[in-house]
């Protein structure tokens, strides 16, 4: 209550909830924020570097993994990125699978992706490398729609995966914010 009275009595833009005050703190190489940024700046623009550089087929999953995974803390990146490779590879891995017992009818590949997305909306808060496996099996599906091979999509991903992921990582070997 005593640092919420002497808050009131300084100017608005020097107050803790002033949002001038916020984008200020946020404007300095000290801050969290700031560093965040910078650092998803340049590993975005590495990954879509590396992704035209090396011609990844489908190069657009490295740059989306690196943003998905990058985190403001080294433990989240961290952790996020593991879950990101393992539940990936399991997920192109058991619908490849699933693909090749169920028929090779529409209808049942669109049963099956809708369990997919099914398992992904309710396990999305409850364990993110499940929910990956399930998003990346309805992907498969979706490309397989498409005409784009399982094994053609199960290598690609997992390359760009793994790439994203490690760049993440790489990101805050480079400049941490433990």
């Amino acid at each position: 209550l005593r640092a919420e009275a002497a808050e009131q009595r300084l100017p608005e833009a020097l107050r803790s909830g002033s949002a001038l005050a916020t984008l200020r703190a946020s404007l300095t190489p000290h801050s969290v924020a700031f560093r965040h940024a910078v650092r998803c700046a340049l590993t975005l623009t590495l990954a879509m570097l590396a992704a035209r550089l090396l011609h990844l087929p489908h190069g657009y999953w490295l740059p989306m993994t690196a943003a998905i995974v990058l985190r403001p803390d080294f433990a989240a990146t961290f952790s996020f990125g593991l879950l990101r490779v393992v539940g990936t590879i399991l997920g192109l891995v058991l619908t490849t699978a699933l693909l090749h017992f169920t028929p090779a009818e529409p209808w049942a590949h669109l049963v099956l992706m809708a369990l997919l997305c099914m398992a992904f909306r309710y396990l999305a808060t409850a364990h993110y490398g499940i929910a990956v496996a399930a998003l990346t099996g309805t992907v498969v599906i979706l490309l397989s729609f498409e005409g784009v091979n399982s094994g053609a999509a199960v290598s690609d991903r997992v390359v760009n995966t793994v790439l994203g992921s490690g760049l993440a990582l790489l990101a805050y070997l480079v400049w941490p914010t433990w």
